[in-house]
């Protein structure tokens, strides 16, 4: 399952790269699926145009979701709320971090032990603020940018799907 949306369009994924992993994905023999929020169906369909791949886009509730995490043998996604859903249904998953932090966001140790890969550029120029809550932590290393402030999240755009289906190998075994 390729889930492709996030809160903020500084943490999209170039449409081409999400389209290159399903492909690779789907050439070792599994089933693809793309899915996104309410509102998101045309962000699938600019991903891939040609309807390769099943859609989930936009007609999932969250039951829904959840069900299909569960199924899932894999979830490939960016660093949103689905990534912790997919925590919680056992799935195992790569996690793409352009302006998030894995130190932050990722398993922690509570679940430490759940099949996860975090796929960033570590030390990314950019990803220089310490802020959580309104609080400087001198070991984070995020970017909380505007759209306005970055118009093109080059910390995501610099990650190549070479890196990501590599995890994915990893994790599928």
């Amino acid at each position: 399952m390729l889930n492709v949306d996030a809160s903020s369009p500084l943490r999209f994924w170039p449409a081409h790269k999400w389209l290159q992993l399903a492909d690779a994905l789907k050439a070792t023999g599994l089933d693809v699926a793309f899915c996104a929020g309410p509102g998101e169906k045309r962000m699938v369909e600019a991903i891939d145009p040609g309807r390769r791949h099943l859609s989930y886009a936009g007609v999932l509730d969250l039951p829904q979701l959840w069900r299909l995490l569960e199924n899932a043998r894999l979830l490939v996604c960016l660093d949103s709320g689905v990534s912790h859903l997919a925590k919680l249904a056992r799935t195992p998953s790569v996690v793409l971090y352009g302006p998030g932090s894995p130190a932050l966001f990722g398993p922690g140790r509570f679940w430490r032990n759940h099949p996860y890969r975090a796929v960033t550029i570590e030390d990314f120029p950019c990803r220089d603020q310490h802020g959580v809550f309104k609080r400087e932590v001198r070991w984070v290393r995020r970017c909380t940018r505007t759209l306005a402030e970055c118009p093109a999240p080059a910390c995501m755009h610099a990650i190549e799907s070479e890196s990501v289906i590599a995890s994915c190998r990893e994790l599928l075994g």
